[in-house]
Order: C-alpha cells, then sequence, then structure tokens
C-alpha cells in the first residue's frame, strides 16, 4: 500500500471539489449580498469532506 502526503491529498481533493463547484453549482448561483467571505465554497466543502473522512477513518480504526 502507498501512501501520501496529506497537503497533496488535501489538494487533490479540493481541486476536484472545485472543478466540480465551477461546472455544476456556481452558475446557478446568485450573488449574495454582504460581506465577501474569508474562504471559497469550494474550500469550504473541502474541509467539510476533509471531517467527514477522517470521522470514518476514525470509526475503522476502533474496531
Amino acid at each position: 500500500m502507498t501512501s501520501i502526503n496529506f497537503g497533496t491529498l488535501l489538494t487533490r481533493i479540493f481541486v476536484l471539489v472545485d472543478d466540480c463547484y465551477q461546472q455544476q453549482v456556481k452558475k446557478t448561483t446568485v450573488l449574495k449580498p454582504g460581506i465577501k467571505p474569508s474562504i471559497s465554497d469550494s474550500e469550504m466543502m473541502t474541509l467539510a469532506l476533509l471531517k467527514l473522512s477522517m470521522a470514518f477513518v476514525y470509526t475503522l480504526l476502533q474496531k
């Protein structure tokens, strides 16, 4: 089994999420009023996926 650097993994997940977001979601999203967010929607989705995957791996390791 090969291992992957955490930074590389995070970057690959982000690129996949961002590409999908740009193709599918951004075209249909209306501009939101107010202060510009400090992170993008793609970054937030990447962090959410990372959190879910880490919880899943932790659960598997507990067995």
